[in-house]
């Protein structure tokens, strides 16, 4: 997984994939 997020400058794709990953979770309260 590449994590260039954290070297400052996030793209629209990067932070797409972030938010596919965090809504492939299944969320606990």
């Amino acid at each position: 997984m590449n994590l260039q997020i954290l070297k400052g400058d996030p793209t629209a794709e990067e932070l797409a994939a972030l938010v596919a990953v965090l809504a492939a979770r299944p969320s606990a309260p």
